[in-house]
């Protein structure tokens, strides 16, 4: 069971501080009071969550890159698929 990290009660509705999500109060009060101990720590995670998050791969996608329809089974996602190369080659040689 989690404790309040200033008071040490045991609680079920306690809340995550916003920034870090390392720590968890059982009220404001308990935050504010814990804030002196706590600033240090929760600003330099709350840059390595900003950090994680501003260099995450985006998801890789499962359609075509020009059509934007469902890529058919069996191929790898990203890249064109055979309609839209064969349309392409096709409208070329024309």
């Amino acid at each position: 069971m989690e404790t309040c990290a200033e008071c040490g009660k045991a609680n079920t509705g306690l809340k995550a501080c916003k920034a870090c999500k390392l720590v968890k109060y059982c009220s404001v009060d308990c935050q504010r009071t814990h804030w002196s101990h706590h600033k240090k720590p929760c600003k330099k995670r709350a840059a390595e969550l900003f950090e994680e998050k501003l260099f995450e791969q985006p998801p890789v996608k499962d359609e075509c890159d020009i059509c934007c329809l469902p890529m058919p089974s069996g191929k790898r996602a990203g890249g064109t698929c055979y309609r839209c190369v064969a349309g392409k080659r096709c409208a070329w040689a024309v």
